[in-house]
């Protein structure tokens, strides 16, 4: 009923209620909460736990350090600050009758609230006012669809130096399928704010509108970052590449891409098949599935491929904007031999011990393989 991302925000939330570490592999072999409540209250017993979450430290030197994802997207937008792969944007559908200057108020409040949404990228990061950091407009068409305003409003680039770092859009259309059915359109660049960000964003939001405090800041986006850092997390773990044997590569032998700009490769298995394998989760068969269509295109049985999963792995960053995702390598083998539920049963084990490493940063994965001599991927 839910996504892998929720599940392990679910972990985080029952180990700070439970004071214990519980692993995050459970949210994903204990597949009912009765389940999942006996297997807690098993290892409690028998002693079975590490010691409750840590504390993140406050940072005091240096406040706006940046996080090593953010290293990743501000380098990309420092090469093209007109790329707009990275701007993030939600459109939300709101009541005819709402009252759109008390909606610019909480915004503005959740924004000063938030040092992700007003503090700049630019060589020495600092506080921008919150009216540089945010601009609100209004938008109205005759003829285009709240959908289409939307999508031409999202080509707008962001400047991360001066601001704004982030949009609102008060939306309306003339449209038939639009008439009286106005829309909030809400933007930023990726560096500032995630999905699951964006979830955050809104809540805060409905309660600034409605009169109601916004939540404390336990930790700051930064000092998150800062604390990643810090931990004692053994990349080789995530990634343990033998260099002796590396992976297969990629060897697209392909007709040319459909008009959509993507080359389409059926997986030779239906969804009911992958979805006999005890255990399977959606987004393993999913995988399963892209693993089977890539498979006849690689030089080896044994192949990379990246997932994204979510730092947000602490009680202390549950209200705070920023960019909690990080990419994790995974090696899936498709052995020929396999059934499709058998091989997704693999897969669903697989993403389970991989997620267990989520808070390892990929840079540091990727220093770790360098260090070995793993060689780089080719493809």
């Amino acid at each position: 009923g839910g996504t892998s991302l929720h599940a392990l925000e679910m972990i985080v939330r029952v180990s700070d209620a439970c004071r214990v570490a519980v692993p995050e592999s459970l949210a994903f072999t204990m597949r009912t909460v009765a389940e999942l409540a006996a297997e807690i209250d098993a290892r409690t017993e028998a002693d079975g736990f590490s010691s409750g979450l840590a504390t993140i430290p406050v940072l005091v030197d240096e406040p706006h350090a940046l996080s090593q994802g953010e290293e990743a997207l501000l380098y990309e937008w420092r090469r093209d600050p007109t790329d707009r792969r990275y701007n993030v944007a939600r459109l939300y559908r709101v009541p005819a009758g709402y009252d759109r200057a008390r909606f610019d108020a909480a915004i503005r409040a959740v924004v000063e609230h938030q040092p992700t949404l007003h503090t700049s990228y630019g060589l020495h990061r600092s506080s921008l006012p919150v009216d540089q950091a945010l601009q609100i407009s209004a938008e109205r068409s005759e003829s285009a669809s709240l959908g289409v305003l939307a999508d031409r409003l999202n080509e707008q680039p962001f400047d991360l130096v001066h601001g704004p770092i982030m949009t609102v859009h008060h939306l309306e259309s003339a449209s038939s399928d639009d008439v009286g059915a106005p829309a909030i359109l809400l933007r930023t660049h990726h560096i500032v704010s995630d999905a699951g960000s964006l979830d955050v964003l809104w809540e805060q939001i409905d309660l600034a509108y409605r009169g109601e405090p916004l939540p404390d800041i336990a930790s700051t986006y930064a000092a998150h970052g800062a604390w990643q850092r810090s931990r004692e997390l053994d990349p080789s773990c995530v990634w343990p590449v033998d260099p002796e044997n590396p992976p297969g590569e990629l060897a697209l032998r392909t007709p040319q891409s459909e008009p959509d700009g993507y080359v389409h490769l059926a997986a030779p298995i239906s969804n009911d098949a992958l979805r006999q394998g005890p255990g399977t989760t959606p987004f393993a068969t999913a995988l399963t599935a892209l693993a089977i269509a890539m498979a006849p295109y690689h030089t080896k049985d044994e192949f990379e491929i990246s997932v994204t999963s979510s730092l947000r792995d602490h009680p202390a960053v549950a209200n705070v904007v920023g960019y909690f995702l990080n990419p994790l390598p995974l090696l899936l083998r498709v052995d020929p031999e396999l059934t499709g539920a058998t091989l997704a049963t693999e897969v669903s084990d697989l993403l389970a011990q991989t997620l267990e490493h989520r808070s390892v940063p990929f840079a540091s994965i990727v220093k770790s393989a360098r260090d070995r001599d793993v060689p780089a991927p080719s493809s």
